[in-house]
């Protein structure tokens, strides 16, 4: 790799630093003495942190040695293996003592564990040494074993299979291979099908399977669970009438059962070939532009982020009720007023108004940003509620438009199966719908969703992602082809979350991954977004740095780095080819442009050229959108 571009890297991807290991009794780690005490006391550093220490036997000031916890009562006792004074002799008196066997890759894997002072115990140490012995790629196999020494992770064949499959294997190829071997099998099992399916929907080709089938098939399969998430979605998206409720909804479902002589069990497909029902689908001609309307309702809240807002969307509507009555300014008493501006006060500090803004139309952009402005001068006296009037039951339709997490990701997956039916759908659009179906198929937050649901049917739900529909066709297909790539891909998608979350005291990082063809990419697309802790533990906007490493068709191998700080930005290209510096200069304008509507100042765009060659880039990339004509991304 080009040592420029290798720096660059070097310095934005920096991982943020392991939290302190203590130690833990059995373990060996490399240590420094930093200061002798009276009865062999000592102030030793070992890793990241320096600690006082009752040693076994008097050592020298400044030199490293070879320790072995004792114990970690009261005091820390901490027993010499090795004092050789040359690199050679303690690695060979280490092997010794351990009992392992020396091969030039186990060499290679404890030396570098001593020189990275990380800490390890014998019997893991061993386990490392069997699974380095199985695998063939042995040095991604060190990097491997050294990144789960560093993180503390269990030396496990599960774990480790993921982190090395991460860094052995290509997440857009193992996708197409998955695919081409379900495409050429015979006699597919269900569960194949459906990963086809998925694949196909998240490369957005046309799925197999009708989107009109698809929601119906759900509806049907849960009204016999009696769940109304997907009947929920229909509902908001205005496709069922105000006064239709989910019971009536069931008695009908269980009407049409009966007529059609379905059994009343649960089917993965109890509609097969039968014409689907008008009432579980009405005014199909307007279903995928209204449920696109309902997707561009989605605001970027957290559940707690709704939970606040539909909270002080009541606390205000008295006001507005009374005002309407009295027909004149309201005065606010004490005991409302207090709450009223507590809530206004965390959401200003979670900057959730600035959310809600965009899905505005611009008249109401403009009154919803004056109202917001004036609440805070609203003391004992009169309250003038004309702001609001109009307002209000704009904010109320938008809260009641809200989706759970669950229902948001059924609504994901129904658009993602009719993009190409959407109506004049721009490329950031199409990327952000790509982006979010990617992260719901793949089922990077199954288990979030999973944790917050007390119901065990609405988690039924949950059984369509890839994840879970690979691990259903492992044992669906026993031991072909299909199934070993599925255990391939399941072993990558399992290290990508493991690996894609650090955290300290002070800063938090992420990375994410996504398969080219996302961006008709040949290679992965990665993101590293790192930037210090806010007050509420989150990754501050304001202070942070996004990297992109991108493979494209037109630009090739480029770097993007966006430098944030006090929410001015600084753009810095590498690539290699001279022309694209003035495709960025022509877009540049929609650059600034965009950046400001999110509240961003653009402050530099930086140019440089570099060669890439690496194989395996670490670095990462997302949340961009397509360009055509020569151009690979707009940011």
């Amino acid at each position: 790799m080009n040592p420029i571009l290798s720096s660059i890297l070097k310095t934005v991807q920096a991982k943020a630093a392991v939290t302190s290991q203590q130690p833990i009794e059995g373990q060996y780690i490399a240590g420094k003495v930093i200061k002798l005490f009276p009865g062999n006391g000592a102030l030793v550093q070992l890793g990241a942190e320096q600690l006082q220490a009752q040693l076994e036997t008097s050592l020298t000031k400044g030199e490293r040695y070879l320790f072995q916890v004792k114990s970690t009562g009261d005091q820390l006792h901490l027993a010499v293996v090795s004092s050789q004074k040359t690199e050679q002799q303690e690695l060979a008196n280490l092997f010794q003592v351990l009992g392992l066997k020396k091969t030039k890759h186990s060499y290679s894997l404890v030396r570098q564990l001593l020189q990275k002072d990380i800490s390890f115990h014998k019997q893991d140490l061993n386990h490392a040494v069997t699974l380095l012995n199985q695998v063939e790629e042995k040095t991604a196999a060190v990097t491997t074993l050294l990144k789960l020494f560093e993180k503390q992770l269990p030396i496990k064949p599960s774990v480790f299979q993921a982190f090395y499959t991460k860094e052995t294997k290509d997440l857009t190829q193992e996708i197409n291979k998955l695919s081409q071997s379900v495409s050429t099998e015979k006699n597919a099992s269900n569960s194949a099908q459906k990963v086809a399916d998925l694949i196909s929907r998240m490369k957005n080709n046309q799925p197999e399977i009708p989107l009109e089938k698809r929601i119906a098939v759900r509806l049907v399969s849960e009204a016999d669970l009696g769940i109304n998430n997907s009947f929920k979605v229909l509902k908001k998206a205005g496709l069922y009438p105000e006064n239709y409720t989910f019971t009536q909804f069931n008695k009908d479902v269980q009407s049409w059962k009966t007529a059609q002589e379905i059994p009343s069990t649960f089917q993965q497909d109890p509609i097969g070939i039968r014409p689907i029902p008008e009432f579980l689908i009405p005014r199909a001609n307007r279903l995928v532009p209204q449920l696109k309307q309902l997707f561009d309702q989605q605001l970027p809240l957290t559940t707690k982020d709704r939970q606040m807002v539909k909270q002080w969307v009541q606390q205000l509507k008295p006001f507005k009720q009374n005002a309407q009555q009295a027909g004149q300014t309201l005065r606010f008493s004490e005991k409302n007023l207090e709450p009223l501006l507590k809530n206004y006060q965390s959401l200003m500090e979670r900057k959730i108004f600035e959310k809600i803004v965009p899905a505005l139309e611009p008249a109401d952009k403009n009154a919803l940003s004056q109202a917001v402005k004036n609440l805070p001068k609203v003391t004992n006296g009169n309250f003038d509620p004309v702001e609001w009037n109009s307002l209000l039951p704009k904010l109320e339709k938008l809260e009641a438009q809200q989706l759970s997490k669950f229902q948001q990701a059924v609504l994901t997956e129904w658009i993602s199966g009719a993009m190409n039916q959407l109506p004049e759908t721009n490329h950031k659009d199409l990327i952000l719908l790509k982006i979010k179906l990617m992260m719901h198929a793949i089922g990077s937050s199954e288990e979030a969703m999973i944790n917050h649901s007390s119901d065990l049917q609405q988690k039924s739900q949950n059984e369509q992602t890839l994840r879970s529909l690979m691990l259903q066709m492992q044992q669906d297909a026993g031991r072909s082809q299909s199934a070993e790539g599925a255990k391939q891909l399941q072993h990558l998608l399992n290290g990508i979350q493991l690996s894609s979350h650090q955290v300290t005291n002070q800063s938090i990082q992420f990375s994410l991954q996504f398969p080219g063809f996302l961006l008709d990419s040949a290679k992965d697309i990665h993101v590293n977004v790192e930037g210090r802790k806010n007050s509420k533990n989150e990754i501050d906007p304001d202070f942070c740095r996004v990297v992109f490493y991108l493979d494209l068709e037109s630009m090739k191998e480029t770097v993007i780095d966006l430098n944030i700080s006090e929410r001015h930005v600084a753009v810095t290209v590498f690539n290699q080819l001279e022309e694209s510096k003035q495709v960025l200069e022509k877009h540049k304008a929609a650059l600034e442009q965009g950046l400001t509507k999110l509240g961003y100042t653009l402050t530099s765009i930086h140019y440089k050229t570099h060669v890439l060659n690496s194989q395996h880039p670490a670095a990462s990339a997302a949340f961009t959108s397509p360009e055509k004509k020569g151009l690979d991304i707009r940011i």
